[in-house]
């Protein structure tokens, strides 16, 4: 950021939101920690855009439609690009076993590589 008086304002968006959410309980819970109990929702929270969204799956004013706004941001972001368009690449392979079984593998190699380091 620039240092000037008219730059004094700007913060990161990320760690800003986190240091507000750790004030009301409400700081997401990290991939790694979610890979076990909800895994579709830990592949969001590692490669999904990052959104608002995250910091509403807990804390006191947690929202019951969090975790599917947060799963569902993908589509939504191609649609506000797209009129036409019908969701996103995983759209085809949400349907098939193939997308559960690499979802599993995938997250276990990243959890055995978070627990490695």
């Amino acid at each position: 950021y620039s240092a000037s008086r008219r730059h004094t304002i700007q913060v990161d968006y990320l760690p800003y939101m986190d240091d507000l959410s750790e004030l009301i309980n409400a700081k997401p819970h990290a991939w790694h920690s979610l890979a076990l109990s909800d895994p579709k929702l830990a592949f969001a929270a590692a490669f999904a855009p990052y959104s608002s969204y995250f910091y509403r799956l807990r804390g006191p004013h947690a929202w019951e439609g969090a975790r599917a706004a947060v799963l569902g941001i993908e589509d939504r972001i191609v649609q506000a690009l797209d009129a036409n368009a019908k969701g996103s690449c995983f759209n085809a392979l949400k349907s098939q076993a193939v997308f559960e079984l690499t979802l599993y593998i995938v997250f276990l190699v990243l959890l055995i590589a978070a627990l490695i380091h």
